[in-house]
């Protein structure tokens, strides 16, 4: 009552002594199998076990093994070099095996005499194993439910929010197109009732076709802003980018990137460095970078510094050592910096400082995006007000199945 795995090496240690055992081994399979054929209640040297598992996991011994791996393979029945640390004796090998599912191997010091209480030794570890990695699992998939209710209700919102945002954004360009198609059709009604009155003069057509260049030159900026809105909207989703993993070299691919962003930087002054190890091979999603990196430094040359001045944009990147199988990808400037209130909201869709500058808003709501559902990442924005800004973005070298 109470007993958890983790507390279950104390309890055995406490209380097998008392109970006539002061020798045992309890090992964890590593990954759980069936167990088809008829239970051997106890094994003993010699015997052989019926389709083992391929791995055992030491939880606890005592004396303690003295091999420092903690996993060992069948058909060895305890940790290596345990028994031979016991100078031998009598042992029992007891299966945990409950509802035809492997859970672990109880090794014993005892004879035929101890036989019976090993046996409900084993039937009970076996039962409360069973439970408790029903339990755990049943904890599991009620945090995975909770979390894909969480994830979902936030998709919701971010689609409102995106909905209302594109509708706002998209309304102001319209809204001139409009005006300005009503301003040329009244005007070619105009010149069609003086047409007809055969009143045309030379300053009329010159004064039409003038007001029809300003008009068309309207539609088509409109227009374009419309198409860039779309165009970003669709980006939004990480869906649109390529499905399947490939294998490709991340430096490689960021530098092949900044060599494309090349004329932009020398264009605006600035300077590029990138720092990281000669070769990192990848198989994830490649596509993503392309926008990842091209939003981050395009972002930089257009707001970090003044008109006037320009400074450096670094790209490091390397292998994550406290989480392995992970790296990471830093892109920073030099510049003023984003002040901690704004911080706080830049991956939000739309929202934006720079709207007279042409800013929608949706460029590091994209990154985000693409960093965190694409790559499987996470990305943070570090830095202070005024000594440059800095996106920390860490994922898997290999895009997890899920």
């Amino acid at each position: 009552s109470g007993m958890n795995l983790e507390s279950l090496p104390t309890v055995l240690r406490d209380s097998l002594p008392g109970m006539g055992f002061p020798r045992f081994a309890l090992s964890l399979v590593v990954d759980g199998g069936r167990y088809p054929g008829r239970f051997l209640p106890v094994l003993r040297p010699g015997q052989v076990l019926a389709d083992p598992p391929e791995r055992f996991h030491q939880l606890c011994s005592f004396p303690p093994a003295p091999g420092s791996d903690p996993v060992f393979a069948a058909p060895a029945l305890a940790p290596p070099g345990w028994l031979e640390l016991c100078g031998g004796g009598d042992f029992l090998f007891l299966p945990l095996v409950a509802n035809e599912a492997w859970y672990g191997l109880l090794v014993l010091e005892g004879g035929e005499d101890s036989a019976l209480t090993a046996r409900g030794l084993q039937e009970t570890l076996a039962v409360y194993l069973d439970r408790e990695f029903h339990y755990r699992e049943l904890v599991e998939q009620a945090v995975e439910e909770r979390t894909r209710t969480r994830l979902e209700t936030e998709k919701r919102q971010l689609l409102s929010t995106l909905v209302a945002g594109i509708a706002h954004e998209v309304n102001t360009p319209l809204g001139s197109t409009v005006t300005s198609v009503s301003f040329m059709a009244d005007k070619l009604r105009e010149l069609h009732r003086q047409f007809g009155d055969g009143a045309i003069r030379r300053s009329d057509l010159e004064s039409f076709i003038a007001d029809q260049q300003a008009g068309f030159g309207i539609v088509g900026r409109a227009l374009d802003r419309v198409t860039e809105l779309l165009a970003n909207f669709r980006k939004v989703s990480a869906e649109t980018m390529q499905a399947e993993a490939i294998s490709f070299d991340l430096g490689d691919l960021l530098r092949q990137i900044l060599k494309n962003l090349d004329p932009r930087v020398q264009a605006r002054g600035a300077h590029l460095e990138v720092r990281g190890p000669d070769r990192m091979p990848m198989n994830t999603l490649s596509a993503p970078f392309l926008d990842i990196v091209a939003n981050l430094v395009g972002n930089a040359l257009d707001y970090a510094w003044p008109d006037s001045a320009a400074g450096t944009v670094r790209l490091e990147y390397g292998f994550l050592a406290e989480r392995p199988g992970w790296v990471y990808l830093v892109v920073a400037d030099d510049g003023k910096g984003i002040p901690p209130d704004y911080r706080k909201r830049i991956f939000e869709p739309f929202f934006t400082i720079m709207r007279h500058k042409g800013g929608t808003g949706l460029g590091l709501n994209i990154v985000h995006n693409l960093v965190t559902l694409a790559l499987r990442g996470t990305i943070r924005c570090e830095g202070m007000d005024g000594a440059g800004s800095c996106f920390v973005m860490e994922f898997p070298r290999d895009l997890p199945l899920y």
